[in-house]
């Protein structure tokens, strides 16, 4: 099944990218950078070689954009071990192998850059109206936080809960293999609200744990026992805490573990370790919503940058470059 997921989140600590967790540059076959504004096509053009790449009956893995779950900021080819990146702002990103594996496709080359300069004053005007949408859902988020309380975890209990977990789905057992945890976000507070897309993420087995104290303590600790052992594991963070586990994905178990909480559930679970529930402040919770009121009114300001860039730039043109990335794509098989 493909997995969706944010490479990125709108947290009470700012804006947080993970996009060097998709795929580590020395460990894939290609990394294609995707550079340009607003409207120029990169999210479409990337839905365009995911449905090559699912015509093939391949795998793909969705990246969503943190502002705008609707729009792609990346591809990645599972079978081939190729990601294709939108690497401009808030998460840009530039080849640290180039050449050897990575390449850079300059959207700009297919602007008509005399009509941008007649929209100039037009589009600072609104760039900068987007970035004080931004600015304001992050201070909102950023109150959020102080007012959410401190957890006072038992850190005692959570540490015996643990062991029992990690010795029950035999966690700790040695593998043959070096273990890694790649750090995503499972969920996102954007323009939509709060969205999660935990029912492609989750394995067969599912067990979960109430959102607690001592939650985060005995899910970081699954998380090590897994890598000690040899697992590569998916670890989903909070996007209103990033620092913080929410869910872990092991698939050679074929098991995951999730927290639930009033933002993600989940409707069929193997088994539920339930905690005394942390009290949040419920302003707190207000302020989250508003913070996504602001990120949609940004997302409305990123639509008008949009509409200015998308007739000046050369489709056709694109379609070609599609054809071209799309053969070099299908060059290593």
């Amino acid at each position: 099944m493909d997995k969706h997921y944010f490479a990125a989140a709108n947290t009470k600590d700012g804006f947080v990218s993970k996009f060097r967790e998709i795929i580590r540059p020395e460990e894939a076959e290609r990394i294609i950078y995707i550079k340009g504004g607003s409207g120029t096509g990169k999210s479409t053009f990337m839905k365009k070689l995911a449905r090559k790449i699912k015509d093939e009956s391949g795998s793909v893995e969705y990246c969503h954009c943190s502002s705008d779950p609707a729009s792609l900021d990346g591809i990645y080819d599972i079978a081939r071990n190729i990601a294709v990146l939108d690497a401009t702002a808030p998460h840009t990103m530039d080849p640290v192998y180039p050449g050897a594996v990575d390449m850079i496709i300059n959207f700009g080359t297919y602007w008509n850059e005399k009509v941008l300069k007649d929209k100039k004053n037009e589009i600072i005007a609104l760039t900068k109206e987007k970035k004080n949408y931004f600015d304001r859902g992050y201070a909102c988020l950023k109150a959020a936080g102080i007012l959410y309380g401190d957890d006072n975890p038992d850190t005692d209990l959570a540490n015996i809960v643990a062991e029992d977990i990690i010795l029950t789905y035999c966690i700790n057992i040695p593998l043959p293999s070096q273990g890694r945890a790649r750090y995503l976000f499972a969920s996102g507070i954007s323009s939509e609200g709060v969205t999660d897309y935990l029912d492609t993420l989750m394995e067969e087995t599912v067990v979960g744990i109430s959102d607690s104290a001592e939650s985060p303590i005995i899910l970081k600790k699954i998380v090590d026992a897994a890598i000690e052992a040899g697992h590569k594991v998916d670890v989903y963070l909070c996007p209103f805490t990033p620092d913080k586990i929410e869910h872990i994905s092991i698939p050679l178990l074929d098991l995951s573990f999730t927290t639930l909480n009033k933002y993600h559930s989940y409707p069929e679970l193997y088994s539920l370790y339930e905690f005394d529930k942390v009290q949040r402040n419920s302003e707190a919770s207000f302020l989250i919503d508003k913070a996504t009121e602001e990120f949609k009114k940004a997302s409305t300001t990123h639509k008008e940058i949009e509409a200015i860039y998308i007739p000046t730039m050369d489709f056709e043109s694109l379609d070609v470059e599609l054809k071209r990335i799309w053969g070099l794509i299908k060059s290593s098989d």
